[in-house]
């Protein structure tokens, strides 16, 4: 494990990264995090496969309270978070990935601010980070529609997914089931507020996230992420209710093309390029349903490092001219 030498003072939030290879791509979340007023009090935990492999530079490692680097199993990015958070020292942690980037200095302070007014969890809106193609709109608005465009904060259903803070005790409380908790977040959003907690969207964070902008690779993407949502979701469930879901998949992408056509037309100065992303984002959508309506029926079917892989390198998945946005 690398690890700078840890302060008598606790943190106050730790972020939780994962990667699998070697560090490569976490250099500029690193900047971004290291430009953050609140940089002294953060504690960076990094989850990799192999720690002696990740190679930090000497001036990320100085600019935080802490930086770590543990071993984790990468298997799933759930899994490596999971166990990131547990080895977390801060009363807050912050899911954050390599291609998300905080957009203000306060990104961290405003997180801590809404935990401490007693949120269970603190979330951002999400900006485009490659916006120069329609397919890098389609998979924003497939992923982070309802985020995109939010001029009023306040209490909220649900939040970005990787890209939101949380209590850590909160999440702690699921013991071994947090992995599979994180592996659709929108389940541990629920069961959140079933326990009477609430959740903080905050339209002042503002956070730019690098989309995938080569289309063969998000098609299978939504399918593993369908199939994998799909499979968190229903653990536990009776074999009649799966096969219900399952054949009532053919609808998904129906019905979440009517959510993400509303989150596109109130967008603001985003409509445009995402109203013209409305076909692709519909084909990622159809991916999506066939992976859920699978998952259902069949479970993950194995798949669950095929699309954390995909995860951890996204550089692989932009355009050549774009390539640089992820380093």
């Amino acid at each position: 494990m690398t690890e700078t030498a840890m302060p008598a003072r606790a943190p106050a939030l730790s972020v939780i990264l994962v990667t699998d290879e070697g560090g490569r791509g976490l250099e500029r979340i690193l900047d971004r995090l290291a430009a953050q007023r609140l940089a002294p009090r953060i504690e960076v935990i990094v989850g990799a496969a192999d720690p002696d492999a990740v190679a930090i530079a000497p001036r990320h490692t100085a600019a935080f309270h802490a930086l770590r680097v543990i071993a984790a199993d990468t298997v799933t990015s759930a899994t490596a978070r999971a166990e990131a958070i547990r080895a977390a020292g801060a009363p807050y942690v912050a899911l954050a990935e390599d291609h998300c980037f905080p957009e203000t200095d306060d990104w961290a302070e405003r997180l801590v601010r809404g935990l401490d007014a007693g949120h269970a969890a603190v979330g951002p809106v999400m900006r485009n980070a490659n916006p120069g193609t329609r397919i890098s709109w389609a998979n924003l608005l497939v992923e982070y529609g309802p985020w995109l465009s939010v001029r009023r904060g306040g209490a909220a259903r649900h939040l970005p997914g990787h890209n939101s803070a949380y209590r850590r005790a909160l999440l702690l409380a699921h013991g071994p089931a947090l992995a599979t908790m994180l592996e659709a977040e929108w389940v541990l959003h629920a069961d959140l507020r079933a326990r009477g907690h609430t959740l903080l969207l905050d339209p002042e964070i503002t956070v730019a996230h690098l989309n995938y902008s080569l289309l063969g690779r998000p098609v299978r993407l939504q399918f593993l992420a369908g199939r994998m949502f799909a499979a968190s979701r229903a653990e536990g469930w009776s074999r009649a209710r799966r096969l219900g879901f399952a054949l009532l998949s053919p609808a998904i992408p129906v019905k979440r093309l009517l959510a993400v056509t509303h989150d596109a037309l109130g967008a603001g100065e985003a409509r445009g390029p995402l109203v013209a992303s409305l076909p692709l984002a519909f084909l990622l959508l159809v991916a999506s349903g066939i992976g859920e309506g699978l998952g259902y029926a069949f479970g993950d079917g194995g798949r669950r490092n095929a699309l954390a892989l995909m995860e951890y390198r996204r550089w692989r998945n932009l355009r050549p001219d774009e390539i640089h946005l992820a380093r």
